[in-house]
């Protein structure tokens, strides 16, 4: 199958819908709640909650301003999935100082 053969699926509603539950789920998270680990090994809550912060200013910086500086090589699997997470990794701990509150707003925004 050749995949640029397949129709496209307008996925919008669906992750709209899914952002907008998210949202309400951190929203209702106590201090405690937001710095437990999860099944991502070493992160809690707010780490990923930075993971999709990071995932959503970087579609922006690239799609709305073509601004690909923060773009990893992919030539080599290897590499990149390496590269990728000390990416992931430098993100996180460099947000790390935001309270939960800007990182539910900031998601929100973004």
């Amino acid at each position: 199958m050749d995949v640029w053969q397949v129709p496209a699926t307008d996925v919008r509603l669906v992750l709209s819908r899914e952002r907008s539950e998210l949202l309400e789920w951190l929203e209702g998270l106590t201090p405690d709640e937001w710095v437990a680990p999860t099944a991502a090994p070493g992160w809690t809550v707010k780490d990923l909650a930075l993971h999709l912060l990071d995932d959503d200013l970087g579609w922006l910086s690239r799609g709305r301003d073509r601004d690909n500086s923060g773009r990893l090589d992919t030539a080599v699997h290897g590499t990149f999935v390496a590269a990728l997470a000390v990416k992931n990794e430098a993100w996180v701990r460099g947000a790390h100082q935001l309270s939960a509150r800007v990182v539910a707003g900031l998601l929100e925004w973004a």
